[in-house]
């Protein structure tokens, strides 16, 4: 293992060795077996990491046009029922 892990990375490898990650996770270990709460939360937090990306995030009320999430009929039914007039339906161009 290297003495110094690489902190000055430039160009492509801008993020850390698997190597170096294994270092970091072992000084946060020790850190946190030395009674750092710093160090105890943020083993915390990485143990939770994994179990927040794997969650289903909620649909987004903006998409591309025909998605299912597309919100574009439920908007020009809302301009249809307060301004049937209104230039922003595509009857009405």
């Amino acid at each position: 293992m290297k003495p110094e892990l690489n902190a000055g990375r430039e160009g492509k490898n801008l993020m850390p060795s698997k190597a170096d990650q294994r270092v970091y996770l072992k000084k946060i270990r020790d850190a946190a077996d030395g009674g750092d709460f710093m160090a105890m939360a943020a083993i915390l937090g990485l143990a939770r990491l994994d179990e927040l990306l794997k969650i289903e995030r909620p649909p987004v009320a903006s998409g591309w046009v025909g998605d299912k999430n597309d919100p574009g009929e439920k908007i020009r039914a809302t301009i249809r029922a307060n301004n049937p007039k209104s230039k922003q339906l595509p009857e009405n161009q």
